[in-house]
């Protein structure tokens, strides 16, 4: 099998990225392509590979158990996320990812703000732990470090729900059930406040938050970090639209949608928002590539000049 592993990961990486992206796509179309695909997948989870395309591109990558396509055709699966960080990350800036799962943008993050910057992973799980430390390793990216909790609004411990795709799993308090759930777990959480402060983290600039419908207790849990530091942040919502806007407004915070021009509260369900206070008039040209109507886009196009 190891092999058969090491073959396959040779035959991919030689194939033309017009071809991998129409694999990608032929995915999301066709289910018995999906099924044969998934299984010519399985041999390449676990491998260390060298990212083909994207922001991430020469970098080395391995998706543990999690999705192999980030590796060889991720410009089709996460473009708003990845543009988004790379319109506000600078050299030198801090990142918090929490929900980083197996760091795939931890890593693209760490490349954005150099060794002179900091990137900061929170992920619970401790199969998800491993494979961003391989990467931090892999890549020598001693400024990029995971802790292994999760950030909540209490310091302590809770219920995490398993599921088969390691991406899906969740906290128990969010009151929902992840797809595929298999089991379940306990993990250590902590506010963001008291992990600044115990772990003597450097101040984030930019925070990316992805927990699976647990939005609202992170963000309660960093009230300290949002009020005094005011960092810009993405958000990706899981039907907690009208709670999340409500703790924003309360933070004096302003959001908006990749691509649109529609309120947080109308939007749907599951979408990223990118959140800025509303004191800094910096911010306002941030706001309109987010809301430009061919948003990621327009952000790329703002980097390169064209």
């Amino acid at each position: 099998m190891h092999v058969h592993k090491q073959l396959t990961s040779r035959i991919i990486a030689h194939l033309p990225q017009s071809l991998l992206d129409a694999v990608v796509r032929a995915r999301r179309n066709n289910a018995v392509f999906k099924r044969w695909s998934d299984t010519m997948a399985d041999r390449l989870r676990g491998r260390d590979v060298i990212v083909r395309d994207g922001l991430a591109k020469g970098l080395v990558f391995n998706s543990g158990r999690s999705n192999v396509g980030y590796t060889f055709a991720h410009s089709a699966l996460e473009p708003d996320s990845e543009q988004a960080i790379l319109t506000v990350l600078k050299s030198g800036m801090t990142f918090y990812d929490i929900g980083a799962n197996f760091g795939w943008l931890s890593l693209i993050a760490a490349r954005l703000v150099g060794t002179h910057g900091k990137v900061v992973s929170f992920e619970p799980l401790d199969a998800n732990v491993q494979t961003v430390q391989h990467n931090i390793r892999a890549n020598n990216f001693e400024h990029m470090t995971v802790l292994p909790v999760a950030l909540g609004s209490t310091d302590g411990s809770a219920r995490f729900l398993l599921s088969s795709q390691p991406s899906w799993g969740m906290l128990a308090a969010t009151g929902k059930e992840p797809g595929e759930l298999v089991g379940e777990t306990m993990v250590a959480v902590k506010r963001l406040d008291s992990a600044i402060r115990e772990y003597r983290l450097r101040v984030p600039q930019v925070i990316k938050i992805d927990v699976e419908g647990a939005e609202i207790d992170v963000l309660s849990g960093a009230a300290e970090t949002i009020v005094t530091v005011r960092p810009l942040m993405f958000i990706e919502l899981h039907d907690t639209n009208t709670a999340v806007a409500d703790i924003l407004m309360q933070y004096d915070y302003k959001a908006c949608l990749p691509g649109s021009s529609a309120s947080v509260r109308d939007a749907p369900g599951n979408v990223h928002i990118f959140a800025v206070p509303r004191e800094r008039a910096d911010c306002e040209d941030l706001l309109r590539i987010f809301q430009d109507p061919i948003f990621p886009q327009c952000a790329r196009c703002s980097e390169t000049g064209k």
